[in-house]
């Protein structure tokens, strides 16, 4: 299964805009810093399972939302 992170993006810049708070906030709550969630969303590194399932928890969705 792949990642569509340009659903994923959309999802976490959704959550950002709504709860006024910043990309390092959500990468926080990941364990991660704000420049290895970006490099992620990006596609320039992978997302680990357990940072997705982390995501989705942070976003109140589930996981397979952010697939193809």
């Amino acid at each position: 299964p792949t990642i569509n992170l340009e659903k994923l993006g959309m999802r976490v810049a959704e959550y950002s805009h709504d709860l006024n708070t910043t990309l390092g906030a959500i990468a926080g709550k990941l364990g991660i810093t704000r420049v290895s969630l970006w490099n992620k969303l990006c596609g320039k590194t992978r997302f680990y399972a357990d940072e997705l399932f982390m995501l989705a928890d942070v976003l109140d969705c589930d996981v397979n939302d952010f697939r193809n």
